[in-house]
């Protein structure tokens, strides 16, 4: 090999090893070097991705990786009640009425004596039921009477013969009608109240109680459980007791402590609730039908003496029974016939030996 071939070899290795040089310190560098984080912008703290909780009634919510969704199934307070008119089948005339529903629940009941499926009603339309309150009663129900007895309360109270007088469905004009026979009489009746109208008149109420008489709790709007997309939930009935048992107490300084469910439907809830708030739940053994006698206006004297007549035959019918409880109306229509009867019935049963008590047992 001549001189100028070795020289020229001689650099060839030098350019081979300064190219090894570099590169080996380049590969050096890049070693354990961490990826950059195309996710984060440069200089921009990662924080863990962990939710927050705020709450929201009595159930917490989820912000954050969920997409700031609620939870479902909150607390929640009904929104206003659509506004119908109940119909006058299975448990007394029309009155006004609004309702919501929604949670769980039976929807199917038997009705205390009479059909369950006569008369017409609104139906909440599919997929627009309001929210329900809750399955769980409103804690100021909780002890604000005594334990309520077991079952279904079908009989009046007390020893020997005794007899109570109901009304459902009032107040309305027609209930000063009927406290006016009862104070000439010297009796005292049990009056189901719807609590709406309570709310709205007031003054028959505290009077009915101021007389003596006991206050019962009606529902607040009086819909039936068909009328309703999921029936009479728990939740449903709580709300529908509580915004009575106020309107009541507000009117007369007394909670209502008896029960009667409008057209004497009884789904399992019924009871239920019942327990929960301890309210007796209350129906009849005698049912005059003069809702059905009645329409929505005055007929005038001589088709009221007609109707009262038969009015005064039903509600005798239950002579034959020694604690009959007698299911009349003082709301949802015309009443005049009601009222009219009302003194004949009195005298037949204190002339047939009964004592006319309140649903309480008091005379």
């Amino acid at each position: 090999m001549t001189r100028s071939e070795r020289l020229f070899a001689v650099a060839i290795g030098f350019a081979v090893l300064a190219l090894l040089t570099t590169t080996t310190g380049r590969l050096s560098l890049a070693v354990g070097a961490p990826l950059p984080d195309r996710s984060t912008p440069a200089g921009t703290a990662v924080a863990a991705a962990r939710p927050t909780t705020s709450v929201t009634g009595h159930r917490p919510t989820v912000a954050g990786a969920a997409g700031n969704r609620s939870a479902t199934n909150q607390g929640r307070t009904a929104e206003p009640a659509r506004t119908g008119t109940t119909g006058q089948g299975a448990g007394g005339a029309a009155t006004p009425a609004t309702g919501s529903a929604s949670g769980t629940g039976s929807a199917s009941g038997t009705a205390g004596g009479r059909s369950a499926t006569s008369g017409t009603g609104p139906t909440a339309p599919v997929g627009t039921s309001p929210p329900s309150p809750g399955d769980q009663p409103l804690p100021d129900l909780a002890n604000r009477c005594p334990a309520s007895g077991s079952g279904v309360l079908r009989h009046a109270p007390g020893g020997g013969r005794t007899i109570a007088l109901t009304f459902d469905d009032g107040p309305s004009r027609a209930t000063g009608q009927v406290l006016d026979v009862l104070r000439a009489e010297g009796v005292h009746a049990t009056f189901f109240t719807i609590g709406r109208q309570v709310a709205a008149d007031p003054a028959p109420v505290a009077r009915a109680a101021a007389d003596g008489n006991l206050i019962g709790n009606h529902t607040w709007d009086h819909v039936y459980p068909r009328q309703l997309r999921h029936g009479w939930t728990v939740g449903y009935l709580g709300d529908q007791l509580h915004r009575t048992d106020a309107a009541v107490a507000a009117a007369t300084g007394h909670p209502t402590c008896f029960f009667r469910p409008p057209g004497g439907f009884l789904p399992r809830t019924v009871g239920m609730i019942a327990r929960q708030v301890r309210e007796q739940v209350v129906l009849w053994s005698v049912d005059t039908r003069d809702w059905a006698v009645q329409g929505g206006h005055d007929p005038g004297p001589a088709a009221t003496t007609r109707m009262a007549d038969r009015i005064y035959a039903a509600a005798i019918a239950g002579g034959g029974q020694r604690h009959p409880v007698i299911l009349m109306h003082d709301g949802g229509g015309y009443r005049g016939a009601t009222a009219a009867a009302l003194p004949r019935i009195i005298d037949y049963y204190r002339a047939h030996g009964y004592r006319f008590v309140r649903l309480d047992g008091r005379v």
